[in-house]
């Protein structure tokens, strides 16, 4: 006999909501390793026509944070797509092919509720749905989570390789090719009349303190319009994602104590009726056999 496990309704979301801030994690404690392990020098190179502060980058980033990036990223998307599910099994309805409805403007949206199989779902769903505007020009944060998405599946999110000027610094990487994430540095002085320190002529010079602490990982401009810090920004995601299955969780909350009651009793049922056909094969063989004897 086999037995199959009920998951409560939104829970699937849950869990991968806190895998994506496992992972979430992981790529801070890697990206503050690296930055702890003051992988640049500073100096002075002549770039052919002037001479100019550069940072030499002596050892390169982790390899693997792009796919603890994609992980994060698609842990998130598939989160709201277990709740539109969920959202259409607690209406009773058939579950294949139901997908979180994100699309490119809001007068698709009705169209493409319909598409993703969500259609499904309650009207008072539906609407719920509708109102957090998952598409351009609507709720630019959440639409970002797709947008990452969709760009995962067919480059990976990786740190910048070619160099950025940044407040007189360059930053030049040759690793990776045509990159996704840029690797920023800034610095400020206080005293805009101080002399910098960068007056050396190879690479033989740590950096300040002061100076790794202003180090980003940034999604660079091939996504957003603008540099976007990685990790403030899929912690906001993260945050947000969290808060959409809260708001169900809390909308619906007596529909799904009433599923879960009903799916119980019905599970209990279909034991018993299992447990009793299961019972009468074993007196009939009892039976057939004494028979024999």
């Amino acid at each position: 006999m086999r037995y199959y496990f009920m998951m409560k309704p939104f829970r699937g979301s849950r869990l991968k909501i806190e895998r994506a801030k496992h992972h979430l994690d992981s790529l801070q404690k890697q990206i503050e390793d690296y930055i702890y392990s003051k992988p640049f020098k500073i100096g002075i190179k002549d770039n052919g026509w002037r001479y100019g502060p550069k940072i030499k980058i002596e050892r390169d980033p982790p390899f693997f944070l792009p796919t603890i990036i994609g992980d994060i990223v698609h842990n998130l998307r598939v989160s709201l797509d277990l709740l539109a599910s969920d959202l259409v099994r607690i209406n009773g309805g058939n579950t294949k092919g139901v997908y979180f409805p994100f699309c490119e403007s809001s007068k698709d949206l009705k169209s493409t509720i319909k598409q993703r199989n969500l259609h499904r779902a309650s009207v008072e769903a539906q609407n719920l749905i509708i109102s957090l505007k998952p598409y351009k020009g609507g709720n630019s944060l959440l639409r970002a989570l797709h947008d990452l998405d969709i760009t995962d599946k067919h480059k990976m999110l990786i740190p910048a390789i070619t160099g950025i000027s940044s407040e007189g610094f360059e930053i030049f990487i040759d690793i990776f090719e045509d990159p996704c994430i840029l690797l920023e540095m800034s610095i400020q002085y206080d005293d805009e009349s101080k002399e910098h320190p960068w007056k050396y002529e190879y690479f033989d010079e740590d950096i300040s303190s002061e100076f790794y602490r202003s180090i980003k990982f940034v999604f660079g401009r091939e996504i957003f319009d603008k540099d976007v810090d990685v990790i403030e920004f899929l912690k906001k995601i993260a945050d947000l994602v969290e808060d959409i299955i809260a708001l169900f969780e809390k909308k619906f909350e007596n529909i799904i104590l009433d599923y879960i009651t009903n799916k119980q009793v019905q599970t209990r049922s279909t034991v018993k009726i299992k447990f009793e056909i299961i019972k009468n094969e074993c007196n009939n063989y009892i039976n057939n056999n004494s028979i024999k004897k």
